[in-house]
């Protein structure tokens, strides 16, 4: 009985392989490509995506609770965010890939030597990128997947310190220039304040809250007296003529209560 025939049985009785010299050439070149796996092998890609602005956000939320007994919003000074192209251009920096090879202890670990080679090795494993929507993109490739979101998450923490650093710093500065704005405004203002109080008591005149006050007194006492004259007019045209002098001399004094009304609004 003939055993059915397999695809390794088909391979092995056909001429290419019934010849000696292609069939150790093929073995080589098959151990070739085997090799070249094992020295070059699979690669993985950790990806993460980081919105700074929700840091900054919350940033400046916490500050603008208050500061200076609640007189200076910190929160205002950090407020408005900057462009992602400033974002991505913190992230590549220097101070960042110092920062992340040391959390992830680099230096001295095989294959990547000492701290210049270790930047420079994982600068070259890195990639960062701003996407739409203001997101910075931290993409990582090695041959660990575990390192690999190691790096990724180290990235996305180091760039949020970063960040958060220099905007306080920024909010500090502004903080130190508006501080001392406000206390030349201060002196201003008691300077003006005291050479105000000395021409009024130079020249006798009340403080304006006091006029205002005697103003408004004024004007309210003269209304009333018209309102009374109007109705003392209203009723007198009741019983005589239009031609009547008590008529008459109401109808002036009317006229002329409105004239000082007017004259003190």
């Amino acid at each position: 009985m003939t055993p059915p025939r397999t695809l390794l049985s088909a391979v092995l009785d056909s001429p290419w392989f019934r010849d000696s010299r292609r069939r150790r050439v093929t073995l080589l070149m098959a151990a070739l490509v085997s090799g070249a796996f094992s020295i070059w092998p699979r690669h993985y890609v950790a990806k993460a995506a980081l919105l700074p602005s929700d840091n900054i956000g919350g940033l400046a939320s916490m500050l603008g609770q208050g500061a200076m007994g609640g007189l200076l919003n910190l929160g205002a000074f950090v407020g408005g965010h900057q462009s992602i192209e400033a974002d991505l251009t913190i992230a590549r920096s220097q101070a960042v890939l110092v920062a992340v090879v040391g959390k992830l202890h680099l230096v001295g670990r095989p294959g990547f030597g000492d701290e210049s080679k270790s930047e420079i090795k994982l600068r070259h494993k890195v990639n960062l990128e701003a996407l739409r929507g203001s997101v910075l993109q931290i993409r990582a490739t090695d041959a660990t997947p575990e390192f690999a979101k190691a790096i990724v998450s180290t990235y996305a923490e180091v760039i949020k310190e970063r960040l958060a650093a220099l905007s306080l710093e920024q909010a500090a500065q502004k903080r130190t220039v508006t501080t001392g704005r406000l206390g030349e405004a201060r002196i201003q203002l008691a300077r003006t304040q005291a050479a105000l109080t000395q021409f009024r008591a130079q020249n006798r005149l009340a403080a304006p809250e006091v006029q205002l006050g005697a103003a408004v007194t004024n004007v309210a006492n003269l209304q009333a007296r018209l309102q009374a004259k109007q109705a003392e007019l209203a009723a007198m045209q009741q019983f005589v003529t239009a031609n009547n002098i008590q008529v008459a001399a109401a109808k002036a004094e009317i006229a002329g209560l409105q004239g000082q009304i007017a004259h003190a609004q």
